[in-house]
């Protein structure tokens, strides 16, 4: 066929708008003639674009085809780069690197055989393309490139006159966005938006990263990383030593929240836990308690097991109330405790020291009536806000509530009561000897009296320096061995550790002569039995002693492997008794063999007790061997009516003997017979070796405590100080009572 285009031409519409994009096709157009010349108007023709490499009948880079229909003229225009795809991919036409010609064929009958009817290489007009896809680029002048700020070409050194959201890197269509260094790819942005990297990852400031992270390589990060979503390490290995897993931290970590781990923690270090810790396991066979895998906490790896130690915290319950260990059945219901007590756990806010202060503070006590005043104690006791006071009783006032609470913990306690019950009799006492002294009738019995008097602060005053040196922990369970909590057949009674009780239908007194059996009340129990049910029983109970080492009130001198035997006084003390000087009855009444020896100088001493070995097992064959002597004398005086039997005191018949067992003297008489006063001394050198002798037994520092005392001891025939002793102890007894009645209210409600 002849040539039919007679006319062509390209139609530049599209350079107009270079300076806003590159353009994505071009346009072409022309009038189509047949064979003959003739116009080929209102006709459907089919139109091949190719595009060729470096001449014609070369490579096809791009082809394409058209169908369309020419005008009456037999005009028709088209877009190359929008036809049917034959071959290639209009875009990645090399442009820059090669000489492109265009080849048009023509169907003009529709059967699909194409006829090329022209071939020409493209000038000008279509290396806007290059400009859009140049692979190279060199700097141009300073007039090029102040002429191309704001085009359309992105450059290396810089680009100006962007517009955000319109101007950008990147594809339109969903195609995959890839940057190469070294002709080997970098990263891709996918058309679906995912960046993917094959090398390292340097950020230099910080990453905020709104959600999940996946990292499949090395992140390397100078400063720091917030990740708004969660951080997953896809890594498996386990951690076996801290320089390996999946993670390995270097520095510190700081937690806000909780932290969940799956599998287990192992700490080269030392950890500090600042909180509580719970351990929540179900073992599989934890009922198995032999089995050393089924316990939940397993402490080893060292020769020694777990220390505890608890913080002396002021207002803190003293004594029974610092539990090192508490084991509980459930969450409700305690089954035992190991208990200890502390110097600081007998009075951690100094309240003993205050019923002197308060009680008998020689500032109040000039000539003004004494009043017990709550208020003062709280403030003294680490509270020093301004209270309101009734003024009337302790129970109306108003003082800051942590105050109340500090003071109610510490006046409810064992040791305290038992000071303050103590201190009464000694105020009693103080008062009956200030009588006796005002009434001068007889000198001796002034000196008795005194004796009394020392009597009972000697008794307080060694019991307050024993108590601070045989403290300890005691463990505490609901089944019985070494010691058992009694209950007081009077629930009024005063006992103390080292008193001595005897037992009655399982209750205990030491005002009991006769008794089923002698015991001691505990200091410090190993394992401590038979807990009552709640704080208020638990008021009316002691501690007794019923097996092992337990310290004794003992009067007068102890030698080991002595006896120790009730005093036969019903005061509380102890005597000792060599073997051979035991009586029948004393056997039964045997509390324990003496371990320790005391030399008697002072008015009792503490003296280290084996008790529970059955000694009172020899009582009844005693008594039956005596029985049976009994009767041979008895037989012997009927063949001789000249023999006198020596008859012993049995159950069975009537006691023969004045005493049937040993009975030692009073702590007052003891005293008396250490003084060794003759009985004409003066009434004043007799009150100054009580004075002395209160020095010598520990007791001196704690008579300076009660004012006036030593005065009246220096000056008995001072008859105004003996009033104002008379006055003012009265007061003060009356404010202690008060103070006891607070205690024994606050221990029901503890």
């Amino acid at each position: 066929m002849k040539k039919i285009f007679s006319t062509f031409c390209f139609l530049l519409i599209g350079l107009a708008m270079f300076a806003q994009s590159v353009p994505q096709g071009m346009k072409y157009q022309a009038v189509a003639r047949d064979h003959q010349g003739q116009i080929m108007a209102n006709q459907e023709i089919g139109i091949l674009i190719e595009l060729l490499l470096d001449g014609k009948n070369k490579a096809v880079a791009y082809a394409e085809s058209h169908q369309i229909i020419t005008n009456e003229l037999g005009l028709f225009d088209l877009t190359i780069g929008e036809g049917q795809v034959v071959r290639g991919t209009f875009t990645e036409v090399p442009w820059s690197k090669n000489e492109v010609w265009m080849q048009i064929g023509l169907d003009e009958n529709g059967d699909g055989q194409y006829t090329t009817i022209n071939s020409s290489k493209l000038l000008a007009v279509p290396y806007a393309f290059h400009a859009g896809t140049a692979d190279k680029v060199s700097k141009d002048s300073e007039e090029e490139e102040e002429g191309r700020n704001g085009g359309i070409y992105w450059h290396i050194l810089g680009n100006s006159g962007t517009v955000p959201g319109i101007t950008f890197i990147g594809t339109t269509d969903y195609k995959d966005f890839i940057m190469k260094t070294n002709n080997i790819e970098a990263m891709r942005i996918t058309a679906d938006q995912e960046v993917q990297m094959d090398g390292d990852l340097s950020v230099g400031n910080n990453a905020l990263i709104g959600n999940d992270l996946e990292v499949n390589n090395d992140a390397l990060i100078d400063n720091d990383l917030t990740v708004g979503g969660i951080a997953r390490f896809n890594n498996t290995t386990e951690s076996t030593t801290k320089d390996n897993g999946a993670v390995i931290v270097e520095g510190g970590v700081g937690i806000e929240k909780n932290i969940n781990i799956g599998g287990n923690i192992d700490v080269a270090g030392t950890s500090k836990l600042n909180s509580q810790v719970t351990i929540d396991v179900a073992l599989p066979d934890a009922a198995a308690g032999d089995d050393y895998d089924n316990y939940p906490l397993l402490v080893q790896g060292s020769a020694q097991g777990i220390a505890i130690s608890v913080e002396d915290v002021a207002g803190a319950n003293s004594g029974r109330s610092n539990n090192f260990i508490s084991f509980w059945k459930g969450t409700n219901n305690m089954r035992g405790r190991i208990e200890g007590t502390t110097a600081f756990d007998l009075d951690p806010t100094g309240l003993t020291a205050l019923i002197f202060s308060d009680f008998f503070d020689t500032n109040d006590l000039n000539g003004s009536s004494f009043s017990f005043d709550l208020i003062d104690i709280l403030t003294v006791s680490g509270n020093t806000s301004n209270f309101e006071d009734s003024g009337d009783n302790v129970s109306n006032a108003a003082p800051n509530q942590t105050a109340i609470d500090n003071f109610n913990a510490q006046v409810g306690s064992d040791y305290v009561r038992d000071v303050i019950m103590q201190t009464i009799e000694v105020i009693k006492s103080t008062i009956m000897f200030a009588a006796s002294v005002l009434s001068i009738l007889d000198p001796e019995d002034v000196f008795s009296t005194g004796v009394d008097l020392l009597t009972q602060t000697v008794n307080v005053g060694i019991y307050i320096v024993y108590a601070y040196t045989g403290i300890g922990v005691a463990y505490e369970s609901g089944s019985g061995d070494y010691a058992e909590w009694l209950e007081r057949a009077d629930h009024k009674e005063t006992l103390t550790p080292g008193d001595v009780v005897g037992i009655r239908g399982g209750k205990i007194s030491k005002e009991y002569e006769v008794a089923e059996r002698f015991m001691v009340i505990s200091t410090a129990p190993a394992v401590l039995g038979n807990m009552p049910d709640n704080a208020e029983m638990e008021q009316v109970f002691e501690k007794v002693a019923f097996m092992g080492q337990v310290p004794v009130k003992v009067i007068g001198k102890v030698a080991i492997g002595d006896y120790i035997l009730p005093s036969g006084n019903e005061d509380g003390f102890a005597m000792a008794v060599h073997p051979d000087d035991m009586q029948a009855k004393d056997y039964s009444r045997i509390i324990g063999i003496a371990w320790e020896e005391s030399d008697g100088e002072k008015a009792f001493a503490y003296v280290n007790t084996a008790v529970g070995i059955n000694s009172n097992d020899t009582a009844a064959l005693l008594e039956e061997m005596q029985g049976l002597m009994n009767e041979m004398q008895l037989a012997i005086q009927e063949v001789n009516p000249n023999y006198e039997p020596q008859l012993y005191s049995i159950s069975s018949r009537p006691n023969l003997m004045a005493n049937d067992y040993s009975i030692s003297p009073t702590m007052s008489e003891h005293i008396m017979s250490q003084l060794n006063i003759s009985e004409d001394a003066a009434l004043e050198d007799k009150m100054a070796a009580l004075k002395q002798y209160a020095y010598d037994n520990g007791a001196g520092e704690y008579l300076e405590q009660f004012p006036y005392f030593f005065e009246l001891l220096e000056n008995p025939h001072d008859m105004e100080l003996v009033q104002k002793v008379i006055s003012e102890y009265t007061v003060a007894l009356q404010n202690a009572q008060m103070l006891v009645q607070y205690s024994e209210q606050i221990g029901k409600q503890n």
